[in-house]
């Protein structure tokens, strides 16, 4: 078994440090904002949805049918993680996290512009659906887009090693010393 000990970024100051932490935490949270407020906006909407782009006949089965829809953009997020994740690693994370809320915006664009089953019979819920791909692999990807993965942006971790697999485990300092010195 072998322990190898990295430490992170150490060469920032811890203002710069905090400074770069708020920056990421904050565009981090408003790309989460934006991200998830089209998917409330989507289950909201869902009723009006099953209207628009399900026949009338059963009103009931046509919003299970929105609802089933609304489930495909979770069943994405894996592949888009994936995906958006490896791109992130080899294009940077800034251009894929920008990327992802562009696709998200677009993808409810299109909700908003698709024609009704009225209009276009069975190829508007199978256009939603499509929409609602795209916006599920892209919530993954804005989840996955601003999370460190080079080892520069890492915090100290060591790395054990056995038979050849590799497992990063975080080096956790207590703050407990930090609260006693004040008494």
């Amino acid at each position: 078994m072998t322990i190898e000990i990295h430490a992170g970024a150490v060469s920032q100051s811890r203002a710069e440090a905090q400074s770069g932490l708020r920056r990421v935490l904050t565009s981090a949270a408003i790309g989460q904002f934006v991200e998830w407020y089209d998917f409330v906006v989507y289950a909201y909407s869902a009723a009006i949805i099953a209207k628009l782009f399900f026949p009338s006949t059963d009103p009931t089965a046509a919003l299970l049918a929105t609802f089933a829809i609304y489930a495909v953009g979770f069943i994405m997020r894996p592949l888009g993680g994936f995906v958006f994740g490896s791109l992130g690693d080899r294009i940077g994370r800034r251009r894929v996290l920008s990327m992802v809320i562009l696709m998200m915006g677009a993808a409810t664009l299109g909700i908003g512009l698709l024609p009704t089953y009225s209009q276009i019979g069975l190829l508007a819920p199978i256009l939603l659906v499509v929409c609602r791909l795209v916006q599920g692999m892209s919530a993954a990807g804005e989840t996955v887009a601003p999370t460190p993965s080079s080892p520069s942006m890492r915090p100290a971790s060591a790395v054990v090693s056995m038979s050849g697999s590799r497992i990063h485990l975080p080096i956790c300092r207590p703050s407990w010393p930090r609260f006693l010195s004040c008494c």
